[in-house]
C-alpha cells in the first residue's frame, strides 16, 4: 500500500494469467464535490470544463469544484488539443498524492471532447474529411529540378544573345 492506495508488484507482465474476460468495467458517475479518498482506486467518470492546463495536468471544473487529471505519456493521450475552455468527459482511475487527489486516465477513449454536442452544430468551412489526420502533398523533386534548370538555361540563352550581339556590333 503506497499513500492508502493498494498495488500489485510483479517481477514481469508474464506474472499475470487472465482467466475470464468479461469486458471493460464501467465507470462509476460522480461530480467533482463528492469524490473523496473513500473513491481511492475506483474508476470515476466527470464532465466538465478545462479550466487550465499545465503540459500533462489538467484541471477540470463541473460546476460543483474542480478535479486534477494527469495523463500519463503511456496512455497514449494527445494534451496538445485540449485546451483551455475545451468541455470534457474523462473517466480514470482515482489515486491520491502528496498534493492531494487525481483521476488517471487508462487510455485514449477516457478522455472525450463534448464541445459540439452534435454534427448539425459543427459548421464547416471547405472540405469535410472522413479522417482525424491529416496528409500533405508530397514534393516532386524532378519537377523542382526541372523548373531550376529551365530558369538557368533561359538565363543562358538570354546571356548569350547578348554576348552575341555586342560581338556582332564590334
Amino acid at each position: 500500500e503506497i499513500s492508502g492506495e493498494k498495488r500489485l508488484k510483479t517481477k514481469s507482465l508474464d506474472d499475470f494469467k487472465i482467466l475470464e474476460y468479461k469486458g471493460l468495467p464501467k465507470p462509476k458517475q460522480e461530480i467533482c464535490e463528492k469524490i473523496n479518498e473513500s473513491n481511492i482506486g475506483e474508476l470515476i467518470a466527470v464532465s466538465g470544463e478545462v479550466v487550465e492546463k499545465k503540459s500533462s495536468t489538467i484541471y477540470l471544473d463541473d460546476g460543483t469544484e474542480e478535479i486534477k487529471i494527469y495523463i500519463k505519456s503511456a496512455t497514449g493521450i494527445n494534451t496538445s488539443e485540449i485546451k483551455a475552455g475545451a468541455k470534457l468527459a474523462v473517466s480514470g482511475i482515482l489515486s491520491k498524492t502528496s498534493s492531494g487527489l487525481r483521476l488517471l486516465p487508462r487510455f485514449s477513449d477516457d478522455v472525450v471532447r463534448k464541445d459540439i454536442e452534435s454534427e448539425e452544430e459543427l459548421q464547416v468551412f471547405g472540405e469535410i474529411s472522413t479522417s482525424n489526420e491529416w496528409e500533405l502533398a508530397a514534393r516532386d523533386k524532378k519537377l523542382e529540378l526541372f523548373k531550376y534548370l529551365l530558369v538557368i538555361a533561359g538565363f543562358l540563352i538570354v546571356a548569350l544573345a547578348s554576348l552575341l550581339i555586342k560581338i556582332r556590333k564590334k
